[in-house]
């Protein structure tokens, strides 16, 4: 199941970390960067299921609020590999670059990396992820490969 969100609209997060719970709605400070950039980002959802709660989603992280990163130019978690073979690279929609804003409902855009990877690995069987995607079309690319990839949920 593939949800897409296009612009700034907020997505509906539980915040969770601390122990605190709060239902919120939530528009990230991303939004607000790209839209000085007039730059949308496309919003997209991704439902898991590993065959294990102890499977990995076969995908590394880079980035959270603890990290300083030339090579991350906004605060966020992004994915920075798909690995082959495994659940994110089987399922196809996923890519890197793609940054990472909710797992299971929890707001992980403003998170720590060490945060993120803690719920990420405790997500359990049945994992719903947020994401947003800035299409490389946005940036001037001449080629409409990546935005029709994107359109395909791949």
């Amino acid at each position: 199941v593939v949800r897409r969100y296009v612009g700034s609209t907020p997505v509906p997060s539980q915040n969770t970390v601390d122990g605190q719970q709060s239902q919120h709605t939530k528009s990230p400070e991303l939004a607000s960067d790209l839209e000085d950039a007039a730059v949308t980002p496309i919003w997209f959802d991704v439902e898991l299921h590993k065959p294990t709660a102890s499977t990995g989603l076969g995908l590394s992280i880079a980035g959270g609020q603890d990290m300083e990163d030339d090579q991350i130019p906004i605060p966020g978690i992004f994915i920075t590999r798909i690995n082959p073979g495994g659940l994110a690279d089987r399922d196809g929609r996923i890519q890197p670059g793609d940054q990472l804003m909710q797992v299971n409902g929890i707001d992980v855009s403003s998170l720590t990396h060490a945060e993120a990877v803690r719920i990420l690995r405790n997500a359990g069987q049945d994992v719903h992820l947020v994401f947003t995607r800035v299409p490389e079309s946005d940036y001037g690319a001449e080629s409409d490969e990546p935005q029709q990839r994107a359109s395909n949920g791949r």
